[in-house]
């Protein structure tokens, strides 16, 4: 749960950071900018480096719609892992019985 006042957890943090690029933090932080808000790409970094905790007035709807784009990244990708896991299933068994 995001807390104002407060670092995102470890894991949300690293979940983030594996799944979302320079970019959506750039689109983010200018979709806000549009919208009145302040929020810079290096201070998104340093709340989802736990270095700056979540303030409500702004980066608390950063971390929300970064949370949205990971997971939507997240549900895109492992379509693709997982016909790679069936086209490639007689080398993973292969190498599982040994």
């Amino acid at each position: 749960m995001l807390e104002h006042g407060k670092k995102i957890s470890k894991d949300l943090s690293e979940f983030l950071k594996f799944y979302l690029k320079g970019d959506d933090l750039k689109n983010v932080s200018e979709e806000l900018s549009d919208d009145g808000y302040k929020v810079t790409v290096s201070l998104l970094r340093m709340v989802l480096n736990r270095t700056n905790n979540i303030t409500e007035d702004n980066n608390m709807r950063a971390i929300e719609k970064l949370i949205v784009i990971a997971a939507r990244k997240r549900r895109i990708i492992n379509p693709k892992f997982n016909k790679v896991m069936k086209d490639y299933s007689d080398i993973i068994n292969r190498y599982k019985t040994k």
